[in-house]
């Protein structure tokens, strides 16, 4: 299951539409398949060590939402308000992280602060939310031991 869970958390969803602007979209049929196929991996407790994983559930749900991403739900030990199925996966994948990879993955932090980037206007928190996971991805990267090539594919990201 972890392997399938991996294909699945790598498969990307973007058409990139080419002529006189170029812009890039997702696959609706193809994000909900595998938003679905993600769920089913969790649901099945396949995707409990795989913060990837489940940061790629929480993007599937946030760009292709399912009556299970809206619902809201608590999360005692973090969150003082109940929060949506979102943004629980995205805690859920940095808890993973502290809990069994020692807190050295960045990309939960990147995807939850950019979950509260792009969430709009309605909470002016949100922005300071963002720029907190921010600067997590970055101490979390400032423990990494760098090669010249993986500068390149942080600075994607962060």
């Amino acid at each position: 299951q972890e392997i399938i869970a991996a294909a699945l958390a790598n498969l990307n969803c973007l058409i990139e539409t080419k002529g006189s602007n170029v812009s890039e979209t997702n696959s609706e049929p193809l994000l909900t398949l595998k938003r679905e196929l993600l769920w089913l991996l969790k649901d099945g407790g396949h995707l409990d060590k795989f913060p990837f994983a489940l940061c790629e559930l929480g993007f599937s749900e946030e760009h292709c939402t399912s009556d299970r991403g809206d619902t809201m739900v608590s999360i005692p030990d973090l969150a003082p308000v109940p929060v949506t199925t979102i943004e629980a996966l995205y805690h859920q994948a940095i808890t993973c992280c502290k809990t069994h990879y020692d807190d050295k993955q960045v990309y939960p932090y990147c995807y939850m602060g950019f979950y509260h980037k792009d969430g709009g206007q309605e909470e002016e928190e949100r922005l300071g939310m963002a720029l907190q996971y921010f600067a997590e991805a970055c101490r979390v990267a400032s423990g990494y031991q760098y090669e010249w090539g993986d500068t390149l594919q942080l600075t994607k990201v962060v």
